[in-house]
């Protein structure tokens, strides 16, 4: 599996990571009437960029490509992007484009992070990270019926994976039965098991 960045000119690029990911999932950059792997369409910092990185790090494909080479990256260029899939040397090709992108002072998303990173150009060749996810903890589900449901259970303090038809039919959660005056609900999610004390609602 590749891990995939985005160089992107910060100047054609909303700020705010919402808008942001809005811009990069809704506008098909890909649709361009022009090679998706020639530089010559793209700006001329993120032109410069790509032909430092294939210094080290070649093309896959395109007027660029060279063939067998165990460190290339497949680039897709854009107007005011370029899509990075890395499948070789992972952790040195990163390094590099992200250095390079301070170099050229050009932002960096990281698409493959679980966070989605996106690194501005700050002073100097330094990178500022501008924004990322913010995980919000689920919220709970109060519906009388997992109550009940958790209550034919015998006391003893147990976790019960049940998929319980609360607001959501389809929705999977999580039961914590605690005793019988201490049980909740919440939506199946790798939070809940970290934190379920700061979640769970006394239903008593």
């Amino acid at each position: 599996m590749s891990y995939d960045i985005l160089v992107f000119d910060p100047a054609h690029a909303p700020s705010g990571h919402e808008a942001f990911l809005e811009w990069w999932d809704g506008r098909d950059h890909w649709s361009e009437p022009h090679p998706r792997n020639d530089p010559a369409f793209t700006t001329p910092k993120l032109r410069a960029w790509f032909f430092d990185m294939i210094e080290r790090f070649p093309a896959l494909n395109g007027p660029y490509a060279v063939s067998r080479d165990q460190r290339s990256a497949d680039y897709c260029i854009g107007y005011h992007v370029i899509y990075v899939a890395i499948w070789f040397d992972k952790q040195a090709t990163h390094e590099r484009a992200f250095a390079l992108a301070g170099t050229h002072t050009l932002g960096f998303f990281e698409a493959s992070s679980p966070g989605g990173e996106i690194w501005l150009p700050g002073n100097g060749t330094e990178l500022v990270l501008s924004s990322k996810h913010q995980e919000k903890p689920p919220k709970p589900i109060t519906d009388p019926r997992i109550a009940a449901l958790v209550r034919s259970h015998r006391p003893g303090g147990a976790v019960v994976y049940h998929p319980a038809s609360a607001e959501n039919p389809r929705r999977r959660v999580v039961v914590v039965y605690i005793s019988r005056d201490l049980i909740g609900a919440a939506p199946h999610s790798g939070v809940l098991s970290r934190s379920w004390k700061a979640l769970l609602p006394n239903l008593g």
